[in-house]
């Protein structure tokens, strides 16, 4: 599934969101699986032996909140995927 169909999903299915809410939580969850995807590119780097490339490093507490709360929001709203909403673990 593309990311945009992802947040879609999610986000879509949320009923009574003002639209500020809704695109805070939209916002949220793109965070959530930007970062995710970039930080699992870099660790099947790592794994193949690229050490010189580094993980995702937050801008701001705000990213870092907002990379929360999107996971959250996944979690909730696709329980069936709760597997990819794991954070990647760092090798």
């Amino acid at each position: 599934m593309y990311l945009y169909d992802r947040m879609s999903l999610v986000v879509g299915q949320m009923k009574g969101l003002s639209y500020m809410q809704y695109l805070e939580y939209q916002m949220a969850v793109s965070t959530f699986l930007r970062i995710q995807a970039f930080n699992t590119s870099i660790k099947t780097q790592r794994l193949a032996g690229n050490t010189s490339v580094s993980y995702y490093v937050f801008q701001s507490q705000v990213e870092e909140l907002q990379f929360k709360q999107g996971r959250i929001l996944l979690l909730q709203n696709d329980p069936t995927n709760a597997s990819t909403y794991t954070p990647v673990e760092k090798v």
